[in-house]
């Protein structure tokens, strides 16, 4: 009979890259675009069952958490710090934190894997960082000590570190703070926010503007037209939050800008999306055609109509492309749409072609 010395290591690894993956599923099923709390919780149930096998050998789990720290994505700083703060040492512990520091995603995943369950060695370090005068360990320590916390506790402990949030924060601090705000929401925070708002166009500003009109504050929609009209790094990201959140006039507007400005096809195409605007199905469907922008106007062309290309039968297979598509970066995750077949149908819809 094989010794159980002789396969654990594999199990353990099994264990490991399930509950790094798990991680990131769950995730995106509480705080992605489309969040789905059932889904979350049987991510959650699996998670905690590949957590409590790295528990039965910490020494082999805690190697092998940390073996690439420096390089390890969410998931890996998830499962990293999950173990270093229920029996790492202090060097474990400090490293994890490290690792944190340099990214948004990771920082949210440390606290993540701190604040996951309830036991006295975590409840201490949670603790012991939400009383730190240094506002990245200070962050940590709140957003977890707030995560098992009911409400009123929660909210007067988030209102407390408000007043650490300002632009020269590092940006990890400040999201996990506004992250954990979003658990106790309340309207002295939406106040404490507008006094942090600048008129930048920066990632700081962004976050907060997401905070306020994720809180129910639409009087930070107008703040976003910056962030729309001129060329920058989280234009993305801000037409796809806001679009939906805009009076429809407004939004209207602000896609008429974009289409008067040069080389603002692909954003327009993106704003037309979210907003789910039918009345630019025409101009989608011939930017279509246009291989730079065909994934991009398919994705749109979904979302006006609320269907999946695939699924249709909308998307050209692999072996319908021309070689010299596979040259054009960006949006790899995105069907290429049939658009012979959606003209086809589109002009053969009155209420379609009419819209």
């Amino acid at each position: 009979m094989q010794d159980a010395t002789d396969y654990l290591p594999h199990i353990l690894e099994a264990h490991y890259e399930d509950a790094c993956f798990l991680y990131l599923q769950w995730w995106h099923a509480t705080d992605g675009d489309a969040p789905n709390s059932e889904f979350a919780n049987r991510l959650a149930f699996r998670l905690k069952a590949n957590l409590s096998g790295l528990m039965l050998q910490p020494d082999f789990s805690l190697d092998r958490a940390f073996g690439q720290i420096e390089t390890a994505d969410p998931g890996e700083c998830f499962v990293a710090a999950y173990l270093a703060f229920r029996c790492g040492n202090i060097d474990q512990v400090k490293a994890i934190i490290a690792a944190g520091n340099s990214d948004i995603q990771n920082y949210r995943a440390v606290a993540d894997g701190l604040s996951w369950d309830r036991t006295p060695v975590s409840e201490t370090w949670m603790e012991k960082l939400a009383t730190s005068q240094k506002p990245e360990l200070c962050a940590l320590g709140t957003y977890s000590k707030t995560s098992h916390q009911p409400y009123a506790r929660a909210e007067s402990a988030i209102l407390q570190k408000l007043s650490l949030i300002q632009s020269t924060l590092p940006l990890p601090v400040t999201s996990l703070l506004l992250a954990g705000l979003l658990r106790a929401p309340s309207v002295a925070a939406v106040t404490i926010l507008r006094q942090r708002h600048t008129t930048d166009v920066s990632f700081y500003n962004i976050l907060l503007l997401e905070t306020r009109i994720t809180l129910g504050d639409t009087t930070a929609c107008a703040a976003f037209h910056p962030f729309i009209v001129t060329a920058n790094p989280w234009r993305e990201r801000a037409i796809r939050f806001i679009f939906p959140h805009l009076e429809h006039a407004t939004a209207k507007q602000w896609i008429d800008e974009l289409r008067r400005q040069n080389q603002c096809d692909r954003v327009t195409l993106i704003a037309i999306g979210a907003l789910r605007e039918q009345a630019l199905l025409p101009w989608v469907i011939r930017k279509m055609e246009e291989p730079e922008y065909a994934r991009i106007a398919g994705q749109a062309f979904s979302l006006i109509l609320d269907l999946d290309l695939a699924a249709e039968g909308l998307a050209l297979s692999s072996n319908d492309f021309d070689n010299s598509w596979f040259e054009i970066e960006g949006d790899e995750e995105l069907d290429w749409p049939d658009v012979t077949k959606i003209k086809q149908i589109f002009y053969r819809e009155p209420a379609l072609a009419n819209a």
